[in-house]
């Protein structure tokens, strides 16, 4: 094989390196997003197409991740994380419980430091009615969020850095640290965009995604990570009315002023903005490895997840 082609493709596995195969799967992305929106642009705005439009976009990311890998990665989609055994579905149970149980213990830290002024009036949605129909369409938006950021992060991408990142100066180890650090930066500058956002709400979003990358690569799934995205985000916004990442939502379960100082509250960004977020983080990285060890008697990395498991040799070079 001539250097150039090197460069592209690796022979012993038989598809391109990592660099390419995230590229490939970022501009089928953003090919099917231009696609859906030309669509969406023929329809008229309303509350609900703009709600499918939502839940769409997270279709979609989750779309092009199942075609690159069973035509860029040459692995079935079941490998990001989706094998779904006994352990998969306990996994999932614990971190819905987790997410919900750390965002209520930052709500009522706020509200007992006299941070957070509580009205328990629910917000209601001039766009949908019933009330509770609106809290339930929000909550299948988290799940969808849920499902669609881990299955693109935690799943896809991670995996792939990874891979690429386990050569001969690097060890599985390592490339998996690498690939955490790198994927959950990814994340967190994604979040940018939102208002009211901070340099501490990218380190906290950061963190945050370094949280959700540890369930993953000690357990091997992506199971506990989604769990804990979906309520984390639902209790945080739909239940107790905070900011989520800088977004308000007109369904809440309790209203909530914030009235404290935005360092620990996060302010209107909502309190991943926070240092009460930034303590969450940290308190659930230590109960998700004390869960893992005692779930499975253990506390091991999953190493094989820097490995390509259909190639004939290992990769030795930075590229794979």
């Amino acid at each position: 094989m001539n250097r150039l082609a090197w460069m592209f493709w690796n022979e012993d596995e038989c598809r391109p390196r990592a660099l390419y195969r995230l590229l490939l799967q970022l501009l089928l992305l953003v090919f099917v997003l231009l696609m859906f929106a030309s669509l969406g642009s023929l329809l008229p705005r309303t509350a609900l197409i703009d709600w499918l439009g939502q839940i769409g976009i997270l279709g979609v990311a989750i779309l092009t991740v199942w075609v690159a890998c069973r035509g860029v990665d040459l692995r079935p989609f079941a490998d990001l994380g989706f094998r779904l055994d006994r352990a998969w579905w306990s996994d999932l149970i614990y971190g819905l419980i987790l997410g919900a149980l750390l965002i209520t213990a930052v709500f009522f830290v706020a509200v007992m430091a006299g941070w957070v002024e509580v009205r328990a009036i629910p917000a209601r949605s001039a766009a949908f009615q019933p009330f509770s129909l609106a809290l339930f369409l929000l909550f299948v938006s988290y799940v969808a969020v849920g499902f669609g950021e881990e299955i693109f992060f935690r799943g896809y991408q991670l995996r792939n850095l990874a891979e690429g990142l386990n050569c001969r100066w690097i060890s599985p180890r390592g490339a998996l640290w690498l690939a955490v650090l790198i994927s959950s930066s990814a994340f967190a500058t994604l979040h940018w965009n939102h208002e009211n956002t901070s340099i501490l709400s990218w380190v906290n979003t950061l963190l945050g995604g370094v949280l959700l990358s540890v369930a993953v690569i000690y357990t091997g799934r992506l199971a506990l990570a989604i769990g804990f995205h979906i309520t984390w985000n639902f209790f945080q916004g739909g239940v107790f009315g905070f900011s989520v990442s800088g977004n308000e939502f007109l369904v809440t379960l309790l209203t909530t002023e914030d009235r404290g100082p935005a360092l620990w509250t996060g302010g209107a960004y909502g309190p991943e903005g926070g240092l009460l977020g930034t303590a969450a983080f940290v308190t659930g990285i230590v109960l998700i490895l004390g869960w893992i060890r005692v779930r499975y008697g253990l506390l091991r990395m999953k190493l094989t997840l820097a490995e390509y498991p259909y190639s004939t040799n290992r990769a030795v070079n930075v590229l794979s």
